[in-house]
């Protein structure tokens, strides 16, 4: 009898009485902690991508909660290897300073909500970095989350299919949905399909399995396209040449790479179409719905050429002439190519040389010159460099400890050249200097270099599939870190919480791959083995203090929490029963009493019930919480629409002071000096139904 089938009778009669096996308790059991998290990025992902408070709130919770049983069943408060525990640390010091930056911020509570906010990155990190993961299991979390994003995006592009409610869909001809933001749209594409291509790319996977990623690679490239993300594209490209750096079998790849750029060109003329249709005037519905039919085809080719390619490598792989001609093919292949491209770069220097002048004019703040085509070959960064010149501006004014985290709004809101608002800087590097000032600059560019330092060290070292397990997470993290320097990606969850998670679990599993983590883990105590290193068990005193922080955690984010539910449940009551919305309000202004939302939502309720003097009482009671130009704004309506227009005008000073570019000051300005009573309602009423035509795409 051979050696397996007696382990395996062995491991039989070993089972328990609920039928578990010791092998499958040794390796699937200690990952369960992986479905709350993974199931919730998943779920965020079509929910707003977890942008609003009423979703990130309750999922930081959670996150929380996995965090510490991960961390008492497990015995650890830090990962066992090396470089994924300094890129934590790094990443709870950013955490930790936006929360001690709450003692300098002018709005504590943009402060509060702004770091309760990172700690869900933190937590869901941190859960899964003390999890036992080996290469094929962390490769697997990879494939179940890029697979859970293709079937999401699949669904979405369904449902626009004939839709008419296209503003859903799209915002200023880019796709927006679900995410409800086109960039951030095209980061969740971008980032799952730079998994699903890496794990396509397996040379060990099953051939049907390797088609099957290969197509959610295309699709979520597709998908990414409608956006029409210039970052995105930026991104991208610097993605794949991370990933080219760091995987094996590079030549193998670059044939997957060809397959799959072959398999999205099908598509991609089609795809960019709708952008240019609704440039020009065109019916947008029809070019939308002939973009979704193109997506199909170019998945199913890539799903088959994935197939293909598969079934011909292990081919290929049992013969060695053949295995040798294949690699000298592929490699003279890439050499004609890359002349190729030399050469019509030479043919065409003329014109890139003139289209690289127009846009680095208009990149650089020159005269805007219009670039024919998609919305990706064009470079203008829009009112992004204003963003920038504030946020480098508050650096300067103070550059140890920053402004406070979440308070960049407060500040562009006065500073702007631009009238457009924004919340945040679009780079999150400059946020970090900005609101955290040095310290948490960097400790946040020390996470990313951490990131790519220990992985330089590690791949050295590592067999072909852990090396491309790396590889991929390394081009996520790639990915990430640039696409964070033109948008506000670090504010939607379900794009953040994988990119800063993923890339630490691939350092564990690296770590556990080397010499059973001998060189990456601390030394293990004799009897207590772990994967990937010793499971050094922490003593009571130590298991009080992560208890403490936890509760600390808790005690957070679950007051703020309810506070925004309370809020959201007044204003869906709205003036329909004032009693109950007030009630309401109240519970939320004692939960988190440094928050401007209860008092302002209590101010807007009142108004759109003509209750004025309830209004007033809210707006002026928001001045002691924090002073803002809202209130200012809002009382200098009140007050013009009684007559009072000195009064007005003194409120009206103090908004603009704070807030000097908005039409609507301007407006009401012009109103106080011809002494023309404004309706603070129907004012409302009006900015209200302004706001949403703004975010509204024309019907079909």
């Amino acid at each position: 009898m051979s050696t397996d089938v007696l382990e395996h009778q062995s491991d039989h009669l070993k089972r328990s009485p609920f039928g578990i096996s010791p092998a499958f308790a040794r390796t699937v059991l200690p990952l369960l902690p992986t479905v709350p998290v993974l199931g919730l990025w998943i779920y965020l992902a079509p929910n707003s991508g977890g942008y609003f408070p009423k979703e990130w709130y309750p999922a930081t919770i959670l996150m929380v909660a996995v965090a510490l049983v991960v961390g008492m069943a497990t015995g650890r408060v830090l990962p066992a290897a090396r470089g994924a525990r300094t890129a934590l640390l790094l990443l709870a010091g950013y955490v930790g300073w936006a929360y001690a930056s709450l003692l300098w911020a002018d709005s504590t509570g943009s402060a509060w909500e702004s770091a309760n906010k990172m700690l869900l990155y933190l937590a869901a990190a941190w859960a899964l970095s003390l999890l036992p993961w080996t290469a094929t299991s962390a490769k697997w979390l990879f494939g179940a989350w890029a697979l859970g994003i293709a079937v999401i995006a699949a669904f979405s592009l369904m449902g626009a299919v004939g839709t008419h409610h296209l503003s859903n869909y799209l915002f200023e001809i880019r796709y927006q949905h679900p995410v409800g933001y086109a960039n951030g749209n095209a980061a969740l594409g971008a980032l799952g399909a730079l998994v699903a291509f890496g794990i396509s790319s397996d040379r060990d996977l099953h051939p049907a399995l390797s088609g099957l990623f290969l197509a959610a690679a295309a699709l979520l490239v597709d998908f990414t396209m409608l956006a029409q993300s210039r970052a995105s594209a930026i991104g991208g490209a610097v993605a794949l040449v991370v990933f080219l750096a760091f995987a094996p079998d590079r030549l193998r790849i670059g044939v997957r790479l060809v397959a799959l750029a072959a398999s999205v060109a099908l598509a991609a003329g089609t795809l960019l179409d709708v952008y240019t249709t609704g440039e020009v005037g065109g019916r947008i519905g029809p070019a939308l719905d002939d973009a979704v039919a193109a997506v199909w085809p170019s998945a199913l080719v890539a799903g088959v050429l994935g197939v293909v390619l598969a079934l011909a490598e292990r081919g290929v792989r049992r013969n060695d002439g053949l295995h040798r001609a294949a690699r000298r093919g592929t490699g003279a292949l890439a050499v004609l190519a890359l002349l190729g491209v030399v050469a019509l770069a030479v043919a065409s220097s003329g014109r890139i040389s003139d289209t690289v002048h127009t846009q680095w004019t208009t990149l650089t703040g020159g005269e805007y010159s219009s670039v024919e085509g998609a919305r990706v070959s064009n470079l203008d960064p829009y009112e992004r460099p204003d963003y920038w010149r504030v946020a480098i501006d508050l650096f300067q004014e103070n550059p140890v400890a920053g402004i406070g985290t979440g308070n960049f709004e407060r500040e562009y809101t006065a500073r702007r050249h631009e009238a457009k608002h924004s919340r945040y800087v679009h780079n999150m590097f400059l946020r970090a200097l900005g609101e955290g000032g040095a310290v948490g600059a960097a400790l946040l560019v020390g996470f990313f270099l951490t990131l790519f330092a220990a992985g330089a060290m590690l791949r050295r070292r590592l067999e072909r599939g852990p090396a491309l397990v790396l590889a991929t997470s390394l081009a996520m993290a790639a990915y990430f870190a640039v696409h964070l320097n033109f948008d506000w990606l670090e504010e939607i969850p379900a794009v953040a919480s994988p990119a800063f998670a993923l890339p630490i679990v691939a350092l564990v599993a690296a770590g556990a791959t080397l010499a059973g983590g001998a060189a990456e883990a601390d030394p293990a105590p004799e009897g207590d083995p772990a994967p990937g290193g010793g499971r050094r068990r922490i003593g009571a005193g130590a298991a009080a203090a992560v208890g403490l922080v936890g509760l600390v955690a808790l005690v957070s984010l679950v007051p703020p929490y309810l506070s925004v539910r309370y809020s959201n449940r007044a204003q869906e009551v709205g003036a329909s029963n004032l009693p109950a919305a007030f009630d309401d309000l109240d519970r939320a202004r004692s939960l988190n009493p440094v928050s401007l939302e209860p008092d302002l939502a209590q101010g807007r309720i009142a108004i759109a019930a003509r209750d004025y003097p309830a209004a007033l009482k809210a707006f002026q009671h928001s001045l002691t919480v924090e002073d803002n130009w809202l209130a200012h704004y809002e009382l200098a309506l009140l007050s013009t629409g009684d007559g009072h227009f000195r009064a007005g005008a003194r409120e009206l000073a103090l908004a603009r002071a704070m807030n000097a570019r908005d039409p609507v000051l301007t407006q009401l300005n012009r109103a106080i000096k011809k002494r023309k009573r404004i309706d603070s309602m129907e004012e409302n009423r009006t900015i209200q139904r302004d706001a949403h035509a703004r975010f509204t795409t024309s019907g079909r």
